[in-house]
């Protein structure tokens, strides 16, 4: 056998190299440490540590703020570290005045021209960090070990917050499938509490179409149909209504035509109105406009129940 060519710290560095992303264990409970702390500068041994988080790979946007799902680049600069010396970064949450929490998730990195650089995907397995913290956010900052000390790189935090889109997969509301891709249960199969005046919901449109009992329209040949979606924000409704005139003694299958065209109408103006909107943020969101139809076919065809949609049949 051929004795191997490179030393165990020689293979070790090439493979701290190779993964600039960094070692991560996932899934650990947190473990909360106490807030001693002896900075990020130590008069022994003359290092220091100094953080920026950055957006993009080229480092060129600096940002204290992300949310799940975001890839973030950070920049450490270092004085006193020789270079190519490797180290092991652990994160944590500040928790001030309570003492910081280690988040059990690590990277390590390697040191060179007075710099460390590398970046961080903030999954879905961060959600229970902020989940579990008293406010809505967690403030993330590096602890460094090096040469027998711990230095906190405190100069700037990176401020992590949850994203809509988490919280409602989290929650249930969104599920994917795979006949469909994702389907916001709320619009897919929940009906409206509101009264039958506001003439929202695919149950409401469909009534109406069945019964034909809408507004006569000035020849008498036809009757009207409303139709409204909405979105309540601080009690006040933003939505688009719309109405139609419809021919009285049309086929089920005819109406159940219309009722899509009302649907697929109503759903992009909608959708184009909260682009606009400063309240709304969820503007033509992956799931809307398939959950929509859904709903409509859940009325328009009973045995499509929700089962076989979100069990994947």
């Amino acid at each position: 056998m051929t004795p191997p060519t490179k030393s165990f710290d020689e293979i070790s560095e090439e493979y701290a190299n190779s993964t600039p992303f960094g070692e991560s264990s996932l899934f650990h409970p947190k473990q909360v440490e106490s807030a001693k702390s002896k900075g990020a500068k130590n008069n022994n041994n003359d290092a220091s540590f100094s953080i920026t988080w950055y957006s993009d790979r080229e480092r060129k946007f600096k940002i204290n703020n992300a949310v799940l799902g975001d890839t973030v680049y950070y920049r450490i600069e270092c004085s006193g570290i020789p270079n190519n010396t490797r180290l092991k970064l652990r994160m944590y949450d500040t928790d001030q005045p309570f003492g910081n929490t280690n988040l059990n998730k690590y990277q390590f990195v390697t040191a060179r021209n007075g710099a460390i650089e590398s970046s961080v995907y903030f999954g879905a397995d961060y959600y229970v960090f902020i989940d579990e913290d008293t406010g809505d956010e967690i403030e993330i900052y590096w602890k460094v070990d090096y040469n027998g000390e711990t230095y906190d790189i405190f100069n700037s935090n990176l401020h992590l917050q949850d994203d809509e889109y988490y919280r409602a997969i989290n929650d249930g509301k969104y599920i994917y499938t795979c006949n469909c891709g994702w389907v916001d249960t709320s619009h897919a199969f929940e009906r409206s509490s509101r009264p039958q005046h506001f003439k929202i919901g695919p149950d409401r449109l469909w009534k109406q179409l069945k019964e034909e009992n809408g507004l006569k329209s000035k020849w008498e040949n036809g009757y009207q149909v409303v139709y409204t979606q909405d979105i309540v924000k601080f009690g006040i409704s933003i939505g688009v209504t719309k109405k139609y005139f419809v021919k009285y003694d049309l086929s089920i299958s005819d109406r159940e035509k219309i009722a899509m065209a009302i649907m697929q109408d109503v759903s992009m103006e909608f959708e184009q109105l909260q682009a606009l909107h400063p309240t709304s943020g969820s503007s033509f969101e992956p799931a809307d406009l398939v959950s929509n139809i859904l709903g409509l076919y859940n009325i328009l065809r009973p045995e499509l129940k929700k089962e076989i949609i979100i069990g994947n049949k």
